[in-house]
């Protein structure tokens, strides 16, 4: 797999690119537009910083690498640090780049569970659990989302309209249908032997 690594120049600034992870905080879960206010506000940043990259959300988790000149990528660091809607951020990777891999686009969002589980390659990283990488396993699964985004550009057209909560309450109810049926109808059979005991106790 080609490596998206590597030093150049673009212009007279020196291109960085910075790679990190993240875990959405309780707050930004409850927000239903957190991923939505996320997309809006940091396209528009981007644009105005000459940032670019991808974002991906999943199981809870961040992905996102971006590039730009080292002071935009400093700067946008420094506010991501303080960010309440994400926490235990950590910087996989921050130095200098060949080439922009995501030039078109000032910031790309995905949410992975919504529109990649029928693809291969990136349904066996399901369940997205960025914590558990090791070593450069972001940089394969960087290599895929790309390749991912360019088949897909048409789909990136319009920025994100997704419910955080309702993601994750979704994701919780397909994982669990079966045991929330089974204590439902052992509820319903408390209720019934409730009201059987005392009814005959009359």
């Amino acid at each position: 797999m080609p490596s998206l690594i590597a030093p150049t120049k673009e212009g007279s600034e020196e291109l960085f690119g910075m790679a990190y992870i993240s875990r959405i905080t309780s707050g930004g879960l409850i927000s239903a537009g957190t991923l939505n206010d996320i997309s809006k506000t940091s396209i528009h940043n981007n644009l105005l910083n000459q940032i670019t990259g991808i974002l991906c959300y999943g199981n809870g988790y961040f992905f996102q690498y971006v590039e730009g000149n080292e002071q935009a990528l400093t700067n946008l660091k420094n506010e991501l640090l303080v960010d309440s809607r994400h926490q235990e951020m950590q910087i996989l990777y921050y130095d200098r780049i060949m080439q922009r891999s995501f030039e078109k686009w000032a910031l790309q969002s995905w949410v992975l569970q919504k529109g990649m589980v029928k693809e291969v390659a990136l349904k066996n990283l399901l369940p997205f659990r960025p914590d558990n990488w090791q070593g450069d396993d972001w940089k394969d699964f960087l290599a895929l989302l790309k390749e991912y985004a360019v088949d897909h550009e048409h789909e990136f057209a319009r920025p994100l309209r997704y419910n955080t909560l309702g993601l994750t309450l979704t994701r919780l109810v397909s994982m669990h249908q079966a045991f929330l049926f089974i204590q439902a109808m052992l509820i319903l059979l408390l209720i019934v032997n409730w009201w059987l005991l005392n009814s005959t106790s009359f």
